[in-house]
């Protein structure tokens, strides 16, 4: 799982980098839970709920929950969940430095909803936790934790989404995109023309000017908050929010070439599509905040529109255009 050769090429020149500002409820992890009740008088189960998901969301300071779950119309559902305490060091009693491993585990239980709130119950005595949710993008739901026993939103909870494949936003069978790589601050020039493609077992894979990684391409739609300070960049919910702040910043700093290139407002994008090209290390855990070691961002509005692509492989962020 090697670095891509022309981010390898910025880092021989990490020097130039100096001085520059760069700028588990269970089912979802840190939910209110209860022990379990009967569904009660009124419970259903909403359609708009079904479905195969995926979703995420930063936890404290410096943790993650990932999470994919199928809510079947029958009323199960099956979840896996990625959780990683922290991606900080640690330090045990002898005076050890680690990171503690992310923790892998599957779920299955019933689900139903009332009242604009979902309910999961897993399987044997485990605690029922609770989700208001509400319609974000096409095929995007956002969730508050929820008191399971009144339905109320926690006082302190902060809204995180999930997405399941949408109709309006098809995955092509192949994409290619020209990357401007021109930035003077890194004195570095040219571009790089990207390819994913399906190859024949279904799984997707990128090349770098016919340079074929071996790894293959995982996507994930992550949907944005649109109260989310890009900005600032401060408490970002997931990956997409994370790296879509990181463009914001780094395309406002007059020093750098990339606020031109861009095209599109970073405030009007609502789905952040996030093409997982180089795997996150083992041995780096903080790669997991940015989704991956380098990525592909396909960014779209409320309406779907494909507003723009950008390529980011930290120190590298640059503008992408189409290519036939």
């Amino acid at each position: 799982m090697k670095t891509p050769w022309f981010v390898e090429t910025f880092l021989r020149r990490r020097s130039a980098l100096a001085g520059l500002a760069v700028g588990v409820g269970l089912a979802f992890g840190g939910g209110l839970a209860s022990a379990q009740p009967a569904p009660g008088a009124g419970a259903g189960r909403d359609p708009v709920l079904v479905g195969s998901w995926f979703g995420e969301r930063f936890s404290g300071d410096s943790g993650l929950v990932r999470w994919n779950i199928e809510r079947r119309e029958d009323g199960r559902y099956e979840s896996s969940q990625f959780v990683m305490e922290t991606y900080l060091l640690q330090q045990d009693a002898t005076g050890k430095f680690y990171t503690p491993e992310p923790l892998l585990r599957t779920e299955r239980g019933r689900w139903w909803s009332k009242g604009g709130v979902v309910y999961h119950a897993p399987e044997g005595d485990g605690p029922v936790s609770a989700y208001r949710y509400g319609a974000g993008a096409d095929s995007c739901l956002w969730h508050e934790t929820a008191d399971p026993q009144s339905g109320t939103v926690a006082r302190a909870s902060r809204p995180f989404g999930e997405c399941k494949p949408s109709l309006r936003r098809p995955l092509a069978a192949a994409l290619k995109a020209e990357c401007d790589l021109n930035e003077p601050v890194f004195q570095q020039s040219g571009a790089v023309v990207l390819r994913i493609e399906t190859e024949a077992d279904g799984q997707r894979h990128a090349s770098y000017d016919g340079r074929r990684e071996a790894a293959p391409v995982r996507v994930r739609d992550y949907p944005i908050r649109r109260a989310f300070d890009l900005r600032s960049g401060k408490g970002a919910g997931n990956a997409g929010e994370f790296v879509l702040a990181t463009i914001t910043q780094r395309a406002a700093s007059p020093e750098m070439q990339l606020g031109a290139r861009l095209g599109f407002s970073t405030a009007d994008v609502r789905v952040a599509r996030m093409y997982l090209l180089v795997p996150p290390r083992p041995e780096r855990p903080a790669d997991h905040i940015r989704g991956s070691r380098s990525v592909l961002i396909e960014a779209f509005d409320g309406q779907d529109a494909l507003l723009g692509t950008v390529l980011v492989s930290l120190p590298v962020i640059a503008a992408c255009k189409p290519r036939p």
